[in-house]
């Protein structure tokens, strides 16, 4: 493999562990003022061991591994941008399905309501954010092609 494209994988590795990481915090911290109200400020204050653990390495791990097995690490050289949503948002959805049963099903406020809200706050950041980093790598590749 060539040392471009190992490049550009390595980048598009780390845009999806970024994307995983800011999505998770700011899911958290959403799901967090929904059952308590709070601000930044304390949002920091109450993050415990648990959550940075969730956030660093249990959450982004999980993300890696879904799109190791969805096949998003290959070649980014010859991805279709368009193709590269699709799948994004197919591999999200998945992913973000998964977390509903193992994390949101167990909070406090379980009501209905509650619980779609929770998980299509959650899909939608993670695919946004998710998207926007791939993006970018995406259109970094295109670029070196284009020179």
């Amino acid at each position: 493999m060539r040392k471009e494209i190992k490049i550009a994988i390595i980048q598009y590795i780390w845009a999806d562990y970024l994307s995983a990481v800011v999505g998770w915090f700011l899911f958290l911290f959403y799901r967090k003022s929904i059952l308590a109200v709070i601000d930044w400020h304390s949002f920091f204050q109450e993050i415990t061991f648990r959550d940075i653990i969730s956030g660093f390495v249990v959450v982004p791990g999980g993300w890696m591994l879904l799109h190791v097995l969805s096949g998003a690490y290959f070649n980014p050289y010859r991805k279709s941008r368009f193709i590269e949503i699709f799948r994004t948002f197919i591999s999200t959805l998945i992913g973000s399905i998964i977390l509903y049963f193992i994390s949101f099903v167990n909070d406090i406020g379980n009501n209905a309501n509650y619980l779609y809200k929770t998980f299509f706050i959650y899909f939608i950041l993670q695919y946004i954010i998710l998207s926007i980093g791939r993006i970018i790598v995406l259109n970094i590749v295109k670029q070196k092609i284009n020179k």
